[in-house]
């Protein structure tokens, strides 16, 4: 899985502007989402993948990102 993730961030970063801020919009919407019924390691595996995306693709919306980052760290992911 990681070596998967890893590509996927690679391929992330080359993909276009608006590429980008779909995928932070869905990545926002997954994690508002509580993870009720998710195995406490998944959990913090998806926070992990989460924050290595925010810092591969963030800078193309910022506030965005950061809302993510926020949603995160409220969860106490």
């Amino acid at each position: 899985r990681a070596e998967r993730k890893e590509a996927e961030l690679r391929r992330l970063e080359d993909i276009s502007f608006s590429a980008k801020i779909i995928k932070l919009c869905d990545r926002l919407d997954n994690v508002r989402e509580p993870l009720v019924e998710t195995e406490a390691d998944f959990k913090k595996l998806y926070a992990e993948e989460t924050r290595a995306l925010v810092k591969a693709i963030g800078d193309a919306d910022p506030e965005i990102a950061s809302e993510i980052l926020e949603t995160l760290d409220t969860a106490g992911l």
